[in-house]
């Protein structure tokens, strides 16, 4: 099985971040708000590493 490794985690960046943390997490996301969702994301990114 191939696997395909995306920049940022399983997100495509930053921003595919942001959204997936700010949907309700009846959707699927993590009910965070911008900024909460910002600051998780910004630690994801600097855990993770996002290629550029």
């Amino acid at each position: 099985m191939d696997t395909v490794a995306k920049p940022f985690g399983p997100w495509g960046g930053f921003n595919e971040c942001v959204a997936h943390m700010t949907k309700p997490k009846s959707e699927g996301g993590g009910g965070y708000t911008l900024e909460q969702a910002k600051r998780v994301c910004g630690k994801l990114q600097s855990r993770l590493g996002e290629k550029k």
